[in-house]
C-alpha cells in the first residue's frame, strides 16, 4: 500500500468542474497541492457521462502543475459510481492520484471501493494501493460512523469535511454554522489523527473576499487541519501561506527537539526549557510543526517561517 502523504502534501485542494472546460484548461497551471475534478455537485445529471469523458481526457493528456490530481466521483446512492471508477482508472491510469468519496456514511462505502479499486488496478497491471481514497464526510449519517471509517483500511488517505452539505444535514440556520460546526471540524481532525490520516478542511464559499478566507485559514490551521478544499484559484495562496508555522512556533519547536535530544544522550526523557518541563508529548507537537515546513522552500538545510524574508 502506499504511504501516508506528509503533512504538507495537501495543503490546497482545488475543485474544477469537469463539465467546464474553461476552467480545466486554467486549473492546469494552478500551484495547488492537488486538483479535484469533479463529476459530482457541480455537473448536472444530463451531463455526467460527457464529464467524466473530460475528466479522463484533461488528466490522460497531461501537463498540470499539481503534483497530484483526483476526481470527485458520485455518490454510492447515485447511479454513475461505479462507471465514473472503472472508466477513470482505464483511462488515465497511474496519472489519478486518488479518488474521493463524497458522502462517505460508513466504512463498508470505503471497504467497497477499495475492493474495486484493488480490482481495477490489478486489471490494469497498476500498482496496488497506488490509488488513494479520500472521504467527504458530509452529514450526520457519516460522523455518527466516523471511527469506523477513519480506521476502513490503508488506502483511505485523509478526511475531508464537506461542512456545505453538513450544514443542510443538521439543520443549521442561515448564520450559525460556523461556530455550530466547530465540534465537527474537530471531530473529523480527531478520527484523523486516532488513524493517521490526513484531516482537510472543508471550502470557504466567499470566493471573492480574500481577508474573511485569511482570518477563516488561521482558524483552520489553528485547529490542526492538514489542508483545505479551495473553490477558486485566488486561495491557493493564502491557504499555503496560513499552513506555515510562524517564525515563533518553528524557533520553539526546533528549540523542544534540541533541548530532548540534548536530555536523551543523558539517559533522560524530559528536559527543562525556558522554566517550563518538556518530554515527549511535547515533542510529538514540536515534530509536527517541524513537519509543516515546506521542504521545497528550505535554503541550505535551513526552514522558512512566516514573517522572515
Amino acid at each position: 500500500m502506499a504511504t501516508t502523504q506528509p503533512a504538507t502534501g495537501l495543503r490546497s485542494c482545488l475543485f474544477v468542474p469537469a463539465s467546464n472546460e474553461r476552467l480545466l484548461a486554467s486549473a492546469r497551471t494552478a500551484p495547488a497541492d492537488m486538483i479535484i475534478i469533479d463529476l459530482e455537485d457541480s455537473v448536472i445529471p444530463q451531463e455526467k457521462k460527457t464529464a467524466r469523458q473530460c475528466a479522463v481526457d484533461a488528466i490522460s493528456s497531461g501537463g498540470w502543475s499539481s503534483p497530484r490530481l483526483s476526481v470527485r466521483v458520485n455518490a454510492w446512492e447515485s447511479p454513475w459510481l461505479l462507471t465514473d471508477v472503472a472508466e477513470l482508472v482505464r483511462g488515465c491510469r497511474a496519472n489519478i492520484d486518488s479518488i474521493m468519496l463524497p458522502k462517505t456514511r460508513s466504512a463498508v462505502d470505503v471497504i467497497c471501493l477499495d475492493r474495486i479499486l484493488g480490482q481495477l488496478e490489478c486489471e490494469g497491471s497498476l500498482v496496488p494501493g497506488g490509488i488513494r481514497i479520500d472521504a467527504l464526510i458530509e452529514d450526520a449519517a457519516g460522523f455518527a460512523q466516523l471511527d469506523s471509517i477513519a480506521s476502513a483500511g490503508q488506502r483511505l488517505r485523509c478526511l475531508c469535511f464537506g461542512a456545505v452539505d453538513h450544514r443542510a444535514s443538521m439543520g443549521f440556520r442561515a448564520g450559525a454554522a460556523g461556530d455550530l460546526q466547530q465540534s465537527a471540524r474537530l471531530a473529523i481532525v480527531g478520527a484523523a489523527r486516532a488513524n493517521d490520516k490526513l484531516a482537510v478542511d472543508g471550502p470557504f464559499t466567499q470566493v471573492r473576499d480574500a481577508e474573511p478566507f485569511r482570518v477563516d485559514m488561521m482558524r483552520c490551521a489553528s485547529e490542526g487541519f492538514d489542508g483545505r478544499l479551495l473553490l477558486h484559484p485566488a486561495q491557493i495562496e493564502i491557504a499555503h501561506a496560513e499552513f506555515v508555522p510562524t517564525a515563533e512556533e518553528t524557533t520553539l519547536a526546533t528549540r523542544i527537539v534540541s533541548a530532548l535530544d540534548h536530555s536523551a544522550l543523558m539517559g533522560s526523557g524530559v528536559a527543562v526549557l525556558d522554566g517550563v518541563m518538556v518530554d515527549e508529548a511535547t515533542q510529538k507537537w514540536a515534530q509536527r510543526i517541524i513537519a509543516r515546513i515546506e521542504p521545497t522552500t528550505r535554503v541550505n538545510g535551513e526552514a522558512p517561517m512566516k514573517g522572515t524574508p
